[in-house]
């Protein structure tokens, strides 16, 4: 399995489940569900909906789970901007995520 390079893939190794992810604007999104570091695995990418970008799989995302009405989201490993303690916080909104 091919790990992600460069900050971006240290902030995703950093990422564990029931971490707590907030946007840009530091609005709650949810709770991380799942971490998938990256590669090419086609079970993985079974899981991401129709409408996730091409290739998000191979470089990696985390599973967020938004709240048992909203949809599960994903963001991208490049999405991340850093991981503090049990938070993790995005370089974007929350709209701009995937979501199935």
């Amino acid at each position: 399995m091919a790990l992600p390079l460069g900050r971006s893939g240290r902030l995703l190794r950093q990422v564990r489940e029931g971490m707590v992810v907030y946007d840009r604007h530091r609005a709650h999104v949810g709770t991380v569900a799942a971490v998938y570091l990256g590669g090419e695995d086609p079970a993985v990418a079974a899981i991401l909906p129709a409408t996730a970008p091409r290739g998000l799989a191979a470089r990696g995302f985390v599973a967020i789970e938004a709240g048992p009405l909203a949809a599960r989201c994903y963001a991208a490993s490049g999405q991340l901007a850093a991981v503090e303690g049990g938070r993790v916080l995005l370089n974007v909104g929350g709209d701009y995520l995937v979501r199935r």
